[in-house]
């Protein structure tokens, strides 16, 4: 073997593992840590490896050169690692299925978050090492006629392997039994490494058999109706204006252990839960998500009963008419509904949702 091929050959070996230890480093923050990781995830380490192994060959079958055959999925997989960080830093979890929902609302949710996101010294120091080594062989390397051999094997071989990836249920199957079908998408990226537990999470919604057929959800609703039009048959109750808030940011810092304070900073708040009917609120999420509860409030429904490549905010448009609403119940007595949201309309689909669920104004910041 030629000392240029065997060069080209290494390198498309050595390349993908390079890339997916600089994701690992900007996941975990640690060199250390990375390669611990590699150690003890190895199955799903060897999974990941193979398919960027196998992305580099039939690159390099195509164009010849080493650097971007490296290049290509090697940045996709950091550009994927990058988000994750910047969504952990800003909410403490890693990026999930779900959060694929937001992609065409980019630009809103990175002007939104723009102040908390700040470059760590080993992010800026992958990128740089990703971008130097790939440099390195853009100006180092020459295309060479005498590796016809090698092009037609990796380009053979890595086709070969995309037939079997996409088209029988041989790697699917192999990610399924790597992955831990009781853990949540958080634990998974930690196990499996961001891209992979993605893919995992995507199988795993494929493979869920629906709970609810179309003759169930139609049993549902015609239930609901019937209650909502024995309720509205009934006499009607006193119809005072309520006002239904949903903060973010508010919580009773009393309960903090070990913070005192001289002065109760919330005492209009506890002389309320004193005076009126008060209890402790559990939130599927914090930090981000918010019209996730909004929406199971407002329904009834747990998003964690979808498909993990589903949320309250991404289903189909049409269907939000047909769920179970509280404002059906308000609107049975009379009662005229407003939603007002402090934000614009830009994220979570809340403008069509909001409407469809029936609210008569729907307001956003700029209605001001």
């Amino acid at each position: 073997m030629q000392k240029s091929t065997a060069y080209r050959l290494a390198g498309i070996f050595i390349m993908p593992l390079v890339c997916i230890l600089l994701g690992q480093i900007i996941t975990l923050q640690s060199t250390r840590d990375s390669f611990v990781w590699f150690f003890r995830n190895t199955a799903a380490a060897g999974f990941l490896y193979l398919f960027l192994l196998s992305c580099t060959a039939f690159l390099y079958g195509l164009t010849g050169r080493l650097w971007i055959s490296s290049f290509v999925p090697g940045s996709l997989l950091l550009i994927i690692t990058i988000i994750s960080y910047f969504k952990t830093v800003i909410n403490g979890t890693p990026l999930i299925l779900n959060d694929l929902t937001l992609a065409r609302r980019f630009k809103y949710v990175a002007q939104f978050a723009a102040g908390q996101l700040h470059l760590s010294f080993w992010l800026v120091a992958a990128i740089l090492l990703f971008l130097g080594v790939h440099g390195f062989l853009f100006f180092r390397e020459r295309k060479s006629k005498k590796a016809r051999r090698l092009k037609i094997a990796c380009l053979t071989a890595g086709a070969l392997y995309f037939f079997l990836f996409f088209f029988t249920p041989l790697f699917s199957g192999m990610a399924l039994k790597i992955a831990n079908p009781e853990a949540s998408q958080e634990e998974q990226a930690a196990s499996l490494g961001i891209a992979m537990s993605l893919y995992c999470a995507k199988l795993q919604g494929d493979n869920e058999a629906d709970v609810y057929t179309e003759e169930d959800v139609e049993l549902i609703q015609s239930q609901i109706k019937e209650e909502t039009e024995a309720e509205a048959s009934a006499e009607p109750p006193m119809t005072p204006t309520v006002i239904f808030l949903m903060s973010e940011s508010f919580f009773d810092v009393t309960e903090l252990p070990g913070v005192d304070f001289e002065e109760d900073p919330v005492a209009n708040f506890h002389a309320l839960e004193q005076t009126y009917t008060s209890g402790k609120f559990l939130s599927s999420t914090y930090c981000g998500g918010t019209a996730y509860v909004e929406m199971e409030v407002l329904t009834g429904l747990c998003g964690y009963l979808l498909k993990e490549n589903d949320t309250l905010t991404s289903l189909p448009d049409s269907l939000y008419g047909r769920l179970p609403v509280i404002t059906d119940v308000f609107k049975n007595y009379g009662y005229s509904t407003f939603f007002l949201h402090s934000y614009t309309n830009k994220l979570y689909n809340r403008e069509v949702i909001y409407n469809e669920f029936g609210f008569d104004s729907v307001l956003f910041s700029d209605s001001f």
